[in-house]
């Protein structure tokens, strides 16, 4: 039972959902909604939606600029713990990561109404410094960790067009 209740933030799935958003680098053919059995979402204007192999949902992905897209992956991870619960656990499995800076946390809530909480992290990756927005959308039984990806060096330039297509997070 406690192996239900405890959130495995990042430290696997997430975590290699975060490390594969590094290697973005091209485009596919254009959509507006990213729609998965489990849930749908607007993604911003003029990003598109890709399968990734190895993931287990499409992704969502921007423009590339100095060798990196930035991107929106959406993984699941089993567990009855609420977004504040499964985000003070995913605090302390960030700080393992290279070249970590916790940059903030916030509750919000989706045009549904459920309660999530977005952390905001800079990491380094593949020789890449990332900032990057992790959204913690409890599900039923799940909790969808949707990360948000882009170089640290374009800053905030992405954040109004991310959260606005995280507001539309719908869990079907």
């Amino acid at each position: 039972m406690l192996a239900s209740l405890r959130p495995r933030p990042f430290a696997r799935t997430a975590l290699f959902a975060l490390v594969a958003s590094a290697t973005f680098t091209g485009a596919a053919l254009a959509q507006t909604k990213l729609s998965e059995k489990p849930f749908s979402m607007t993604v911003p204007a003029g990003w598109q939606v890709r399968t990734v192999p190895g993931l287990k949902f499409k992704v969502a992905v921007g423009t590339p600029g100095n060798g990196f897209a930035p991107n929106i992956s959406v993984v699941d991870e089993p567990t009855r713990a609420s977004a504040a619960a499964y985000a003070d656990a995913s605090e302390k499995q960030l700080q393992t990561l290279e070249g970590y800076k916790k940059l903030g946390r916030v509750p919000f809530k989706t045009a549904q109404g459920v309660s999530a909480v977005r952390l905001t992290i800079q990491t380094r990756q593949q020789t890449k410094d990332l900032r990057q927005h992790a959204y913690l959308i409890p599900g039923k039984g799940v909790m969808f960790v949707v990360t948000a990806s882009a170089l640290a060096t374009d800053g905030t330039k992405h954040d109004k067009a991310v959260n606005a297509a995280l507001m539309t997070f719908a869990v079907k």
